[in-house]
């Protein structure tokens, strides 16, 4: 099913999107951002919602404010509103549905976009890059001259078919601007800092970003990554539904591949080893890893719990830490605590307010041996004075988030009631701070 909506923007403007909705109700959604000038009604990301949606995804395309059938003039159309307009797109849907997993994928400029973005956003979850562009100016003299001859003239016209009439043409006149705004972006010094699943997909026969490009981007991610290179497929791919099909069944198949990596670290020491391995593997085999334990108080002297989901592997449906989750390779500790509290819990905390309370060690063996759990645990505590209403919870990791007294917390610790995770010695640590503080 599709639907046609209109998005507010960041300057009041309405942005043109189309939603395709799977027949099933998902907590999958999928945003896609269109190339340099491109509209949301190409075959490439037309049949990529179409095909996402296929596969339990509610999938948004989009019309970048100032092109097309959004708002505004070619003068809003910049690479900063771009930005801001999937912020906008992003807001909407989570304002009018429950997602917990959101892929960003986009063709060349969006791809860059969507790479761009996702260094911005903890909401995240993996970037699909098509084509994507490292670098705002494109390569070679001819280029550079066109680039002068812009700043001199002031505006660029640019043309693009319109979408299913292969005979006319629209222009817009791009303002130099453009090209200054889009300079302050530098996308190979901030996509190392990305910690989420990356694919690249580069066409064998791009002449416009060419094969090396896309990898000197693959080269720099420090992520769970991949990078495939299409054979027979050029920049414009859209032109023919074979290849987009092509391109479309490459997406599908790697998209569920793709899996978190961690890093392993010594089990004496703590340190990083300098290997990391997928998450997966490293709980059948007993890999030493760390993880950020973030507790959460209040001026009431409550403290805040999490339920476990029903369907967790390790500890279902049991009390638990405010929020926890895998430090992902290469992420700092801290770094990790404020990423998992937003995805966990909707809370955005600002660095300062961390405690660093200490690392404990902790060993589990689970489900018959099949999932060995050795952790360095880093333990944080914030206080914070938000209701549960106020919370957003993440229901593919929880069931329920509840404030009791410390004190009714702590005969629980003692206790050790069956519905309570065991981490006796971070238990231990929590409780003799609070009491001392």
């Amino acid at each position: 099913m599709q639907e046609k909506v209109k998005i507010q923007n960041s300057i009041g403007k309405n942005i043109s999107a189309v939603i395709h909705r799977p027949e099933a109700k998902t907590e999958k959604l999928a945003i896609l951002c269109p190339g340099f000038l491109d509209s949301k009604d190409y075959n490439g990301l037309l049949y990529l919602a179409e095909v996402l949606s296929e596969n339990g995804f509610t999938a948004v395309r989009f019309d970048p404010t100032g092109t097309w059938e959004s708002e505004g003039d070619i003068s809003d159309y910049s690479m900063t509103q771009y930005l801001k307009d999937v912020r906008s797109v992003k807001e909407y849907m989570l304002k009018n549905g429950e997602y917990n997993y959101i892929l960003l994928a986009g063709h060349s400029r969006g791809g860059r976009v969507s790479l761009l973005y996702a260094t911005q956003d903890s909401d995240i979850s993996m970037v699909v890059g098509i084509m994507p562009s490292a670098t705002s100016i494109p390569r070679g003299p001819d280029k550079q001259r066109n680039n002068d001859q812009w700043k001199k003239e002031g505006t660029q016209i640019s043309t693009r078919d319109i979408p299913g009439n292969g005979k006319e043409r629209k222009q817009f006149p791009v303002p130099y601007s453009f090209l200054e705004d889009s300079l302050k972006y530098n996308v190979m010094e901030e996509i190392p800092k990305m910690h989420i699943p990356v694919l690249l997909l580069a066409g064998e026969k791009d002449t416009i970003i060419y094969p090396d490009e896309v990898k000197s981007i693959f080269d720099k991610l420090a992520c769970p990554k991949e990078f495939i290179i299409v054979s027979g497929v050029g920049h414009d791919y859209r032109h023919n539904i074979e290849k987009v099909k092509r391109v479309n069944d490459i997406i599908i198949k790697h998209l569920n591949n793709m899996e978190e990596y961690i890093d392993i670290i010594n089990k004496e020491t703590g340190e990083k080893t300098g290997v990391s391995k997928p998450k997966t593997e490293v709980h059948q085999n007993g890999l030493w890893h760390r993880t950020a334990h973030v507790w959460c108080i209040n001026s009431k002297g409550e403290i805040l719990l999490q339920r476990r989901a029903v369907d967790k592997q390790n500890f279902p449906d049991m009390w638990d830490i405010s929020a926890a989750g895998h430090i992902s390779a290469d992420e700092e500790p801290v770094v990790a605590a404020l990423r998992e509290t937003k995805e966990e819990i909707g809370l955005d905390i600002p660095p300062e307010d961390l405690k660093f309370l200490g690392t404990t060690i902790q060993q589990f063996v689970l489900n018959n041996g099949t999932y060995i759990d050795n952790e360095y645990q880093n333990v944080y505590l914030v206080k914070i004075n938000a209701g549960i209403d106020e919370l957003h919870l993440q229901k593919e990791e929880l069931k329920a988030l509840e404030w009791i007294k410390i004190s009714e917390f702590e005969k629980w610790v003692k206790e050790k009631r069956a519905d309570l995770v065991p981490h006796p010695d971070e238990y231990k640590m929590l409780l003799e701070h609070i009491i001392k503080n």
